[in-house]
């Protein structure tokens, strides 16, 4: 998908549909086509989230941790320390 921001809303909405394997596709795809940084920000909390309700902090946490380095939005930045604290 050439456009980011369709590509980022494509993705969370098969997120929010409960179709994981498809979202995560789409948001690793969106990653490796280097969208802005607001976009990407965001893509890298979601990808971190499908690894983490699937079982697999280990894998999410480089995702919340490259997203908080990416200065988010406030009430981003607390989630994404909230997961990274185990919560």
């Amino acid at each position: 998908m050439k456009d980011p921001r369709f590509a980022y809303h494509y993705g969370l909405a098969l997120y929010l549909g409960n179709r994981r394997p498809e979202a995560a596709s789409v948001l690793d795809g969106l990653l490796a086509a280097r969208p802005p940084g607001e976009i990407e920000v965001f893509a890298l909390f979601y990808l971190g989230e499908l690894h983490r309700e699937a079982g697999r902090p280990g894998t999410a946490e480089p995702y919340y941790r490259k997203a908080l380095a990416a200065q988010p939005p406030e009430s981003l930045a607390n989630t994404l320390r909230e997961r990274l604290q185990g919560r």
